[in-house]
């Protein structure tokens, strides 16, 4: 007899209630009959059909599929970052672009150009809402749209809830997603895990994924910053992280720093469990490590990413070269990543000695 589907009750014990969710929303805009609301996290408010898709799209569920596939032919496979076709160092050519952005401006620069192009027709992003930064999911369909949800916000935010919307109101038919390596997972998930949801998975036609060591709880890294170092979220028109600081830019022109491991206690405990550093179940993977300042590190995965990068490549409206050429390059990507695996390995460890739930 075919087992039945593990079901939202299951969602709620093995990962909300163990503190695992990742607040992505996957569950809830995958839920067809749309009685899941998020509210913080996954909430009930209705008649639950048990059909199983929240918890088979959840990335902290296990999954009995290959969400990656084989490797593309040239492809090299690196046990700390995965798979890639290419590794290299964009910086964005557009002026108000590099204003906006956190750091080469590959990804804003890349979706404008795909927008242009009539490769995508939306993306699903993070940005950030009325609340000072405070993560608003959007899907943008503009120049200014993207804009406005450039730079890293460092705290977690509900990146699928619009998904449902843009395929079912806006009609949109190629959406890219951009999102950390637990959002990619999902994303994943959703076009090809044990129970798909083919209904938005078929629609993302792009998925960037981006580096990321953790996130940190909003109110938490709120009251951190408030006690520590004197600073509202008021006055912040940037946070950074380089060199192991935490970096908060403000508005009179100064700036204030701390070290990354002083804010242990804000990081969100889905987080301490996570080994991918820099999304490898993305089309293309982006961040700060690897190249200098004011560049990005663009790790090309897929043939879907290649294409992507190279309609890049033809607009002109950003300098691409290889990694290779730039310190510390792949290396200092493989020894970030290593740790984060390191960590997490650890932290799995110190759970199972306590007892407590695993993803």
């Amino acid at each position: 007899m075919e087992a039945k589907p593990k079901v939202f009750g299951h969602l709620l014990k093995e990962v909300v209630r163990a503190n695992l969710c990742a607040g992505c929303a996957a569950c809830v805009a995958c839920c067809d009959p749309g009685v899941l609301v998020f509210e913080a996290e996954p909430k009930i408010k209705g008649k639950c059909t048990s059909c199983g898709t929240c918890y088979s799209v959840c990335p902290q569920t296990p999954t009995e599929k290959d969400l990656l596939g084989e490797p593309p032919e040239g492809a090299q496979v690196d046990p700390s970052v995965g798979s890639f076709l290419e590794a290299l160092s964009v910086r964005s050519l557009d002026e108000e672009v590099l204003k906006r952005c956190q750091d080469g401006g590959a990804v804003s620069s890349l979706l404008l150009s795909l927008l242009e192009e009539g490769y995508l027709d939306g993306a699903l992003l993070m940005g950030v809402g009325e609340e000072p930064w405070r993560p608003k999911a959007m899907v943008a369909r503009t120049r200014e749209e993207v804009l406005s949800a450039a730079g890293t916000k460092y705290t977690r935010g509900p990146l699928f809830l619009p998904l449902r919307e843009a395929v079912e109101r806006l009609s949109l038919q190629k959406v890219a997603v951009v999102g950390v390596p637990c959002q990619v997972r999902a994303v994943r998930k959703i076009q090809r895990g044990d129970l798909p949801y083919p209904k938005l998975g078929e629609r993302i036609r792009l998925v960037i994924g981006l580096f990321c060591m953790e996130s940190f709880h909003h109110e938490k890294l709120g009251d951190f910053l408030r006690e520590k170092l004197g600073v509202t979220f008021e006055e912040v028109v940037k946070f950074d992280i380089k060199k192991g600081k935490f970096i908060c830019r403000l508005r009179d022109g100064q700036s204030k720093e701390i070290e990354v491991k002083a804010l242990h206690d804000c990081v969100n405990p889905s987080c301490t469990l996570c080994t991918d550093f820099t999304s490898e179940l993305a089309d293309l993977s982006v961040g700060a490590v690897g190249s200098p300042l004011g560049r990005s590190t663009v790790l090309v995965r897929t043939a879907r990413g290649r294409e992507a990068l190279e309609i890049l490549r033809r607009s002109g409206k950003a300098e691409i070269r290889p990694l290779t050429e730039f310190k510390p390059g792949l290396e200092g990507v493989k020894k970030v990543a290593g740790v984060k695996k390191a960590g997490a390995a650890k932290e799995g460890e110190r759970r199972k000695e306590e007892g407590k739930s695993l993803p």
